[in-house]
């Protein structure tokens, strides 16, 4: 029995070596497998990151596609505004809705225009034109071409309408063979943008001056006269002193006086601005200044803004003058564009010579600077003036000096018939001389077939003179000879005066020579002369006649060619819209001729007949200003001026100092300065020396301002003012303001001002780029 169990207790001892062996290779399986599992998860998830590179590098290649192409919604956005703004800009007034419309319709057309040209040209190129992206050498990115949808035709343009490029495909397969494939539709919408609504007003309240009857600048060297404002002039009276008898002077700046236009929106004069010997004009940069013309004498001017000339500006005798020309300088007149625009009843009376827009250096030792200028546009050409004022000589230049007359003087040898013997003759020649020769009547003689060697050959005939009429004599007087007579070539337009003055002075070069002889005459200085950039370098350049450009120091001149007639041509309707807009400007100093009215009354008067804006005689005063009703309010007060309120700031005056009876001169003193904003007057003011004003000026008459002087709108607390109640005993119980004294006054509001201290962040308009470009058909493969 005990040996029994003892070898029973033996065997179990044998049993439990194969249960440890098992369970050793149960842990040893189940270590495996774990092992094995989170191997395979690893590998799993390194395949899924993989996986998802290789998706978020393809994923990228599309994003940076969009983005290049809401680039190119940017760029057609912009030019399509821009030309909106350019050219829908001449509706009708108090049709404000209709005009949005005309241009949000416009606008959209332009836009799918432009962005679809723009994403034509890109189809082919999208990988390389927007895709900075790069893979390894083992790597591939292929962009598949889409297709472009169909063009729309511009009047099936709407709001929701779309440029797609539909089927874009970015392939991408990396070093390993794994391949993500990205399939869509990019979708690029029209930007929903907002136009300012156009006023028919003026804006007055970021008015600093409007003087009807023009402004005279008194002197003193050491004192400047400075402005700052839109700003109007009228006409000044023939009897004012120091007045240029044979100009319509708006501006008169006189000897020693110094003028600067700090900043402007406009400053308008309805004539010339003349300098006075010794004097200085400077418009800023920023600066838009309208005049009819410019004559500087023995002064100073820089026009350093956007200038615009209805005719000349003209050197005048004297020494050193010094004028620079920065910005862009539109001498837009032509007797073409003028007798084309709204503006003819004012021309009817003019001579041709009278409305083109051509620089003229008469004086000496002048220095004038075009270099800074970026677009250059002379529509006009110079002329050289009859004495007997009835028959000017056409010449090929728009930029020219007064010895270039040389040239258009006819050669001796063809003057008088065949049978003449004319070796002795000269040009000019004495009144006896050409009664002796025959060459006083209204018909001159000719040889058309004598060659001259000076015009290279050629003869009367071949240079493009009139066939009936080919000499023009004028008659001067000359102390010691008496009367003497002068021949000129006439040409049969501006372009055979333009090319016969280029052959001639170009191609001959003794004849240069002796004309740049001649010119050091007028640039006797090494700092004088007339400095031009070259044509080439403008953004714009059109002249309709040469441009003579000569350096004082190398004593020598070269002559640039006009703008081929074609081009000029083709900006005709500029020139007549800038006629229109300085008729404008100078009847309400609002740009657009149709922002006149026709037919303007006061509701409180039914007893005043209506008055026409576009009437050639009215003016900015009569058009802004109702002077009946002023006059009414202020007759009782003394000397007729009223100030309200009294005591208060800021305060207005109102004064009926232009009647019979009443005409005197308004003073503006440093008291009045403190608290007047707004002054409105029948007749003259004179502005003391050192005052600092700042309000509005308005004047029938003309201003006189005084040395020191500085004048600066202040829109807000002229709207302040302008629209205050009147509550003292003079208004007899009426409810009145300062805007009921204008026309449309209950019009003018803060929002009419371009004073930037009214922005709102409300009012700021930003655009998202990329809400206009969106996904659609997303699919991954």
């Amino acid at each position: 029995m005990d040996k029994h169990v003892t070898e029973k207790k033996e065997y179990n001892k044998g049993f439990s070596l194969f249960t440890v062996i098992v369970s050793i290779a149960f842990v040893g399986i189940l270590g495996m497998l774990v092992l094995y599992i989170a191997i395979a998860n690893f590998h799993m998830k390194i395949t899924d990151l993989k996986g998802k590179d290789s998706f978020y590098t393809a994923e990228r290649a599309i994003e940076e596609i969009r983005v290049g192409l809401q680039e190119e919604v940017g760029d057609a956005m912009s030019e399509a505004y821009i030309e909106v703004l350019e050219t829908y800009d001449q509706s009708g007034k108090s049709q404000n809705d209709v005009q949005d419309e005309i241009r949000q319709k416009a606008f959209r057309q332009s836009f799918y225009d432009n962005l679809y040209v723009k994403v034509q040209k890109k189809l082919g190129h999208l990988q390389e034109d927007y895709v900075d992206l790069t893979v390894g050498d083992n790597e591939t990115l292929e962009i598949v071409e889409p297709t472009l949808s169909e063009k729309l035709n511009r009047d099936e343009i709407k709001k929701s309408s779309k440029v797609s490029l539909k089927n874009l495909k970015a392939v991408y397969v990396d070093e390993k063979g794994r391949a993500s494939i990205i399939k869509t539709d990019i979708q690029m919408g029209i930007p929903n943008v907002k136009f300012a609504t156009p006023s028919s007003l003026p804006d007055l309240m970021g008015m600093v001056v409007v003087a009807n009857s023009g402004i005279i600048c008194e002197g003193d060297p050491n004192k400047d006269i400075k402005l700052t404002g839109n700003i109007y002039a009228g006409l000044l009276n023939d009897s004012e002193e120091g007045f240029p008898k044979d100009k319509d002077t708006s501006l008169l700046v006189k000897n020693n006086a110094n003028l600067s236009i700090i900043s402007a929106d406009k400053f308008v004069c309805a004539g010339d601005i003349n300098l006075v010997a010794r004097s200085s004009f400077t418009s800023n940069a920023g600066v838009e200044l309208w005049a009819k013309g410019l004559t500087v004498n023995s002064s100073m001017a820089n026009l350093l803004g956007d200038t615009y000339f209805a005719d000349d500006l003209t050197v005048a005798s004297g020494n050193g003058s010094a004028i620079t020309i920065a910005g862009n300088y539109y001498g837009y007149g032509s007797a073409e564009s003028a007798k084309k625009s709204h503006y003819e009843e004012r021309y009817k009376n003019y001579k041709d010579t009278d409305l083109n827009s051509a620089i003229i250096v008469n004086g000496k030792a002048t220095k004038l600077d075009l270099s800074g200028v970026q677009k250059l546009m002379l529509a006009g050409k110079s002329y050289i003036s009859d004495p007997s004022k009835t028959s000017d000589v056409m010449t090929g230049e728009s930029v020219t000096v007064k010895g270039t007359q040389l040239a258009y003087l006819a050669s001796a040898k063809i003057l008088g018939d065949d049978s003449a013997d004319s070796s002795n003759y000269t040009n000019p020649m004495t009144y006896d001389e050409a009664v002796t020769n025959g060459l006083e009547g209204n018909t001159i003689p000719v040889k058309w077939d004598t060659p001259v060697e000076t015009w290279g050959g050629k003869t009367l005939r071949d240079i493009g003179v009139d066939s009936k009429t080919p000499i023009k004599k004028m008659f001067y007087s000359d102390n010691a000879s008496g009367t003497v007579v002068y021949y000129y070539l006439n040409f049969t337009d501006e372009t055979n005066a333009s090319k016969f003055m280029s052959e001639y002075y170009q191609k001959n070069p003794d004849i240069k020579k002796q004309m740049d002889k001649y010119l050091s005459f007028y640039f006797n200085g090494e700092d004088s002369g007339i400095y031009v950039k070259d044509s080439e370098t403008y953004l714009l350049y059109v002249t309709n006649g040469n441009i003579l450009s000569y350096s004082g120091k190398d004593k020598e001149g070269k002559l640039y060619s006009a703008t081929h007639p074609k081009l000029t041509n083709k900006l005709i309707q500029d020139q007549i819209d800038y006629q229109d807009e300085w008729f404008a400007l100078n009847r309400k100093m609002v740009s657009n001729y149709n922002d006149l009215d026709t037919s303007v009354s006061d509701p409180d008067d039914k007893t005043t007949s209506p008055h026409n804006e576009t009437d050639p005689s009215s003016t900015v005063f009569d058009n802004l200003v109702n002077e009946k009703k002023l006059k009414e309010f202020v007759k009782n007060e003394t000397e007729q001026k009223y100030q309200y309120p009294k005591g208060g700031s800021p305060s207005v005056i109102m004064c009926n100092n232009g009647s019979q009876g009443t005409n005197k001169t308004l003073q503006i003193t440093s008291k009045e300065a403190e608290s007047v904003r707004l002054v409105v007057c029948t007749g003259d003011v004179e502005i003391a020396k050192d005052v600092q004003f700042r309000g509005i000026i308005m004047a029938k008459g003309k201003i006189t301002v005084n040395p020191g002087v500085q004048l600066e709108a202040a829109p807000l607390e002229a709207a302040k003012v302008f629209q205050a109640q009147i509550e003292d005993e003079n208004s007899n119980g009426q409810t009145l303001k300062a805007q009921d004294f204008f026309w449309h006054g209950k019009e003018y509001v803060l929002g009419n001002t371009t004073d930037n201290s009214q922005n709102t962040e409300e009012e700021s308009t930003t655009y998202n780029l990329a809400d206009c470009v969106t996904y659609s058909n997303w699919k991954k493969e």
